[in-house]
């Protein structure tokens, strides 16, 4: 059936109508305009806009939560029970800070503590608190370097982002960013979460492990990274 009008149809009925004409219908009320709806939806659109920039205002600032990330030489074998890696070279690590600057860790002289977390771990959760308590009034030796390094990171899992989780539990130390395919927790082994390397001043695998340490572990690699400081052979 085709959908256009018949002339011929509409001629009939025009001449047969009978009775009064129907009245022509009047301006409708200002409510129903559609322009008048459209300003209300763009006031509207603007309020909720203005609402959300002020609830915003004093949230955390995060930075750049994956990045650049690359290990320069031969990676460490994945982390087991007795650890094969105790005593091999640690690769260089380059990497991005949350700020997007670049920096390089080893074949520098300098020992240092490794510590890889992931923000949605409940074991990391509490140990960087941990971490920020042993480090308060703690003086880490000359040649010694503590580095956090924020791994394995999800947009969709738990306490994202890990920037604003870190800065929150008051970690101001080094801090770098993986890559998103990891590329610094596949480079020095990693099984698990948290995870521990340390690594002399001859960047040679002091100790690694998987989990939380405790104060007196901790402070005992902070001893053995110092020890290897004087006796480096760059």
């Amino acid at each position: 059936m085709s959908n256009r009008p018949n002339p011929n149809r509409n001629k009939a009925s025009t001449r047969t109508a009978q009775g009064p004409q129907p009245a022509t219908p009047g301006p409708k009320p200002f409510w129903q305009s559609p322009l008048l709806w459209v300003i209300a939806f763009v006031l509207i659109v603007a309020v909720v806009t203005g609402l959300l920039a002020v609830n915003n205002s004093d949230a955390p600032a995060t930075g750049q939560e994956t990045g650049f990330a690359e290990v320069i030489g031969t990676p460490l074998a994945r982390f087991t029970d007795p650890d094969t890696a105790i005593g091999a070279t640690a690769p260089s690590i380059v990497a991005s800070t949350f700020d997007g600057d670049r920096v390089q860790f080893g074949n520098d002289g300098v020992a240092r503590i490794y510590a890889f977390v992931a923000h949605w771990c409940p074991h990391c959760q509490r140990e960087v608190p941990n971490l920020v308590s042993w480090m308060d009034g703690t003086e880490v030796p000359d040649g010694v370097d503590i580095v956090v390094i924020s791994t394995s990171v999800s947009a969709t899992a738990d306490n994202y982002p890990p920037s604003a989780w870190l800065e929150r539990e008051g970690w101001t130390g080094t801090t770098v960013v993986d890559s998103e395919a990891g590329d610094l927790a596949l480079g020095y082994g990693l099984t698990a979460f948290p995870f521990w390397v340390a690594v002399d001043a001859d960047d040679a695998v002091l100790f690694r492990a998987t989990g939380e340490l405790s104060e007196a572990m901790f402070r005992d690699l902070l001893d053995q990274a110092a020890a290897s400081v004087g006796t480096a052979s760059r």
